[in-house]
């Protein structure tokens, strides 16, 4: 390529901007990242917007729509529209990005494989049993070399590389260290636990809820407060209601980056619940902030977060609720913990990771030009 001049990357996501999901979020911030390096920057994707083609912060959106229910980001002629857009735009290198369910980005990948593009793929979900078994005999088509494959966590990038058959990179998600550094805390009563995520059977909301509940019976002094939206989150109003924790667990809904932060600083641990976390974006951002973190081993959290170290690492909803106990009550842990997470260096900042995605895409171009 190389990595000397501007060059034209191209983005494939099925969800983009406004919707404000994990996989989009983290889409829109890598291509402004690529924008300000002096590159330019487009994301092709199925969501619908107020225009079909703009700016935003210096990145093109061009959006591939057809009306449908719901709006849902699906087109039917994928692969034809991708195939036009990119022929037209005639970048240097592709870069795919897929969850569990991606049909516009499955047929992006196939129109950008037609073309003989360089092109990276990035797994942002872990891959259900159910969905490797559906993906895999399909994927591996367009898997093989010269297509570079990567995954946000060493975790799902050994799930799709034992289902794909390939050999799959590690490609973390970013952050803005600027943003999510230590700040001093905020005085606050008792001992308070913060979640961000959205409230959606995926992400374990109620599994969250009664661990909670369970581990701080008889400690009035504990409280949790659940950051995000979704689906479920009546439903788990009422069902804390009528265990009658309105008050020890607090629902605030959709806020702003800088509520978060400010929630943050007044609070003493991070938890997370989900078992199938391919990265965890808010943790290490709550990490980064200076507070440990509770959460699965199992999942791409465990990546950067360390068992006793900067947090604590469970295998069940049983172990979920002590850890949830022993922050509660243990101020010894709690101090250490904290101690250790504030003081460690702020991991997956855009100067580290952008040097990683610029390594792929040279891997992608070389594999390109390497004869088959």
């Amino acid at each position: 390529m190389p990595y000397g001049h501007p060059v034209r990357i191209v983005h494939i996501s099925d969800c983009f901007a406004p919707r404000t999901g994990g996989m989009e979020t983290q889409v829109r911030a890598l291509a402004t990242e690529q924008v300000k390096a002096g590159h330019q920057v487009t994301v092709l994707t199925a969501t619908p917007g107020s225009s079909t083609s703009h700016v935003d912060d210096g990145v093109g959106v061009v959006r591939l729509t057809v009306r449908t229910p719901g709006d849902l980001p699906i087109h039917p002629r994928t692969r034809t529209v991708v195939t036009a857009s990119l022929a037209e735009m005639s970048p240097d290198v592709v870069h795919v990005h897929v969850g569990e369910v991606s049909p516009f980005a499955w047929g992006g990948i196939r129109a950008v494989c037609g073309l003989g593009l360089p092109r990276v793929v990035t797994v942002h979900s872990v891959w259900s049993p159910v969905m490797r078994r559906l993906v895999a005999p399909m994927a591996r088509r367009w898997a093989r070399p010269p297509t570079v494959v990567s995954a946000v966590s060493v975790m799902a990038a050994d799930r799709v590389g034992f289902a794909l058959a390939v050999n799959v990179h590690v490609l973390p998600n970013g952050i803005d260290a600027s943003v999510w550094g230590p700040e001093p805390p905020l005085a606050h009563t008792g001992v308070r636990f913060v979640a961000v995520q959205r409230l959606a059977p995926r992400k374990r909301t109620g599994a969250l809820v009664r661990a909670f509940a369970a581990a701080s019976t008889g400690y009035p002094d504990m409280h949790l407060v659940i950051i995000g939206d979704g689906p479920a989150r009546r439903s788990l109003e009422r069902r804390v209601a009528s265990w009658g924790r309105a008050e020890a667990i607090t629902f605030l809904g959709r806020v702003t980056p800088e509520s978060i932060r400010e929630t943050f600083r007044s609070s003493d641990t991070f938890v997370q619940a989900s078992r199938r976390e391919s990265f965890g974006i808010a943790a290490l951002e709550a990490r980064a902030s200076g507070l440990p973190v509770i959460a699965y081993g199992e999942s791409g959290t465990a990546d950067f977060i360390s068992h006793g170290v900067d947090g604590l690492l469970v295998d069940d909803d049983a172990g979920l609720a002590r850890a949830i106990g022993d922050m509660g009550r243990d101020s010894v842990l709690r101090s250490r913990l904290t101690s250790n997470a504030r003081g460690k260096p702020v991991e997956h900042a855009w100067d580290q990771v952008i040097p990683a995605v610029d390594e792929l895409y040279e891997r992608a171009v070389t594999a390109i030009r390497l004869p088959r």
